[in-house]
Order: C-alpha cells, then sequence, then structure tokens
C-alpha cells in the first residue's frame, strides 16, 4: 500500500493508509475513539480533506454509523461554539470610520467558509452516496447552523446578518449535490423536512425557508460584496474596498451568491471537469431551492388565510445568468415539470407535497419575481 506523505495530500493519504492497516489487522477500520482522535491531530488546513475521507469510509458501513455520529456532531459543536464566541464572531462592527467597519466586518464573514468547510465535505459526499434514512445526523447539524443564525441576537444588523452565512454554504453545498445526482429526497431530508424557528415566528419553518440570500447582507451590498470580491479574486478587503471606491468599479448584481459560488467551486472540483457544469448546477439548485421556500410561504399563507404569500430571497447568480442565455434553469425546470408531471423526479421523491399543481404554483409564483429581479438589474 503505497502512500504519499508529501505534498498537500498527506492527511487526507495517512487517514487512507490508517484504514487499510486497520482493515488488514482484522480490526473495525473506525471506532468513534479513532475517528475523533485522528481529527484532533489533523491541522486547520488539513481538517476538511480528514472529514471528507472520513465520511466516505464510513457512510457506507453500518458497522460505522456510531462513529460517523459522532464525527458529524464533533464538527457541529466545534462551528456552533464557535459563532457562539462573539470574540471570534463580534456582534458589532468596531472601527473609526465606516471604511474600517465594512473591511473588519468582511474579514470576520471571510471565517465562515474556514469554520464550516470539513462539514460541508462531509454534506457532500452524505448528499451524494447516503439514503434518507442516513442521514438524521447531517439534518440535525443544519438546523443548528440554520437555527443559531435565526436567534435573537443583539448587536449591529450586518454583523447579525452574517451570521447566516455558515447554514446558507451548508444549503448551498446539498442543493448542488443533490441536483447533480438527481438526490432529491436528501435534499427534502435536509433543505424541507429539517425545520427551525425563523425569528419573529412561533412555528418552525423548513430551513430553506428559514433563510436565504437576502438575509445574509441585510441589505448592506458594500461588506456583501467586499466579501465575495476578496474571496474571488484573492485580495485582502482593504483592497476590495478600495476597488469599489474606484470610479467607475460597479458592484456585484448578487454579493451572497457570487461569495457562495467562489467558496464552494473549489469543492466540487472532483464532480464537475468543466467550470461551466458547475455554473449550471449552481444555478439550477439555486433556482429549487428558491422554488422550494416559495412553496412553504404560499402554504403558510393559506394555512394563515392571508391573499399575499411573502417573497423568498433566493435570488442569486441565476437571475442575472439567465439574461440572454441559451439555458435558463427557470425555464428548464417549468418545462421539465410540464412535461413529465406527476413521474417528474423531483416530486417523486416528495418535494412540493408530490403535488405537480403546488409545484407549478410555487414556480410561477417564484419567477414572476425572479424575473421582477432580473429586469432591475440590468
Amino acid at each position: 500500500n503505497y502512500v504519499d506523505f508529501f505534498g498537500d495530500d498527506y492527511a487526507e493519504n495517512a487517514t487512507a493508509l490508517i484504514t487499510t492497516i486497520r482493515k488488514t489487522l482484522g480490526r473495525q477500520a473506525w471506532s468513534p475513539e479513532a475517528a475523533i482522535a485522528t481529527l484532533s491531530h489533523a491541522s486547520s488546513e488539513d481538517r476538511p480533506m480528514v472529514v471528507e475521507r472520513l465520511t466516505k469510509e464510513m457512510i457506507s458501513d453500518p458497522r460505522r454509523r456510531i462513529a460517523l455520529n459522532d464525527l458529524v456532531a464533533a464538527e457541529t459543536r466545534n462551528a456552533l461554539d464557535t459563532l457562539h464566541d462573539e470574540d471570534q464572531f463580534p456582534r458589532t462592527l468596531a472601527g473609526a470610520d465606516d471604511d474600517e467597519k465594512i473591511v473588519g466586518a468582511a474579514a470576520t464573514a471571510a471565517k465562515s467558509w474556514a469554520l464550516v468547510e470539513p462539514f460541508c465535505r462531509s454534506l457532500r459526499v452524505a448528499t451524494r452516496w447516503g439514503t434518507p434514512d442516513d442521514l438524521a445526523p447531517w439534518a440535525t447539524a443544519l438546523r443548528g447552523l440554520v437555527g443559531m443564525a435565526n436567534k435573537p441576537h443583539s448587536g449591529n444588523t450586518i454583523a447579525v446578518a452574517l451570521l447566516h452565512l455558515p447554514g446558507l454554504a451548508c444549503l448551498m453545498t446539498t442543493g448542488v449535490a443533490a441536483v447533480w445526482a438527481g438526490q432529491y429526497a436528501n435534499l427534502r431530508v435536509l433543505a424541507v423536512d429539517a425545520k427551525t424557528a425563523p425569528k419573529f415566528e412561533e412555528n418552525r419553518w423548513p430551513l430553506v425557508a428559514a433563510t436565504d440570500l437576502w438575509t445574509a447582507s441585510d441589505g448592506n451590498n458594500v461588506v456583501a460584496n467586499v466579501l465575495a470580491r476578496s474571496t474571488a479574486v484573492g485580495e485582502s478587503p482593504e483592497e476590495s474596498l478600495q476597488h469599489f471606491r474606484t470610479a467607475g468599479n460597479g458592484k456585484y448584481y448578487t454579493p451572497v451568491s457570487e461569495w457562495l459560488h467562489a467558496v464552494l467551486k473549489p469543492m466540487f472540483r472532483d464532480q464537475f471537469y468543466d467550470p461551466e457544469d458547475f455554473d449550471l448546477e449552481f444555478d439550477r439548485a439555486e433556482v429549487l431551492l428558491g422554488a422550494l421556500a416559495t412553496d412553504f410561504l404560499i402554504q403558510e399563507a393559506n394555512r394563515q388565510d392571508r391573499s399575499r404569500s411573502r417573497h423568498t430571497g433566493w435570488f442569486g447568480r441565476a437571475t442575472w445568468r439567465s439574461r440572454n442565455r441559451p439555458s435558463d434553469p427557470l425555464a428548464n425546470f417549468r418545462s421539465e415539470l410540464k412535461t413529465e408531471g406527476a413521474s417528474w423526479a423531483p416530486l417523486r421523491s416528495g418535494l412540493f407535497g408530490s403535488d405537480p399543481d403546488r409545484a407549478h404554483q410555487a414556480f410561477e409564483k417564484y419567477g414572476e419575481t425572479f424575473q421582477a429581479v432580473a429586469a432591475r438589474q440590468f
């Protein structure tokens, strides 16, 4: 069993070697204690790949279910403990002037991805290869991350809004993985069946409706733009802010979506050999999540006997990319639904209550705002 212990893949290869040795010795490949011990010795840079490798090793073996559950729980606790630490994720924007506060907020928000990347890598594997019955640990973790952002927090509104970024990164991870692999039942378990109480609401809502792209910026496009650009092009928040302060340098239409696209793309590199394929699946995931959130808001309005339902904020890159392009994910979903009816794969998996009419209504309602948002961006 030849293993390369040099270079960037050291941690992942070391984990694979340990698995092989334990199998050769006839031992259980990973006990809960061994999995957590291996993770505890991984550096912050290696941790995402170690978690992903361990998930791949354990998800298909029922004997390792306890170890896998402990692994997911450990990552969730680490993320939530860090988010609750106001020294690391402050609820106020310190600084002598607005520019300093913007840079500070963007720098803090950038840490969101490093915090949840290990969990997202595990979640991607679980969404692709797991079954709905396997997903309880990840669904519990998602409830915790999205629910944490919806709890009452005192402080600056933009700093509090940025607490939605970790949950959004997780939802987009499962969205892209599920849409690409056709794992719509897994998407239902993780984004729709899993629920939390959004801010100012008594009832629990599906996670996909309890957060969205616009909630994470609280209307402050400057911070979101600095975050998106500094991540996408690899420059400091100060440099990105100066870029936008320069006359003629326009901002992103949908900065939170741009940030998610930038941080998730490297994680999906082994699935998409053509970058444009990832771009398309990202758009499709964004649109489907938006339609699912809209479906819940319509049903909630009907339940409360309201004449109008609220709008979701799941409008991102897909809106501006749909203009003057041959592939429109919203139009494609609606065409598939019209052609296939009740046999459409998302309906057979329980999305939209398996009701074609309900799905048509959700896509129509979502599509109205989608087109309006796209028109405003140009």
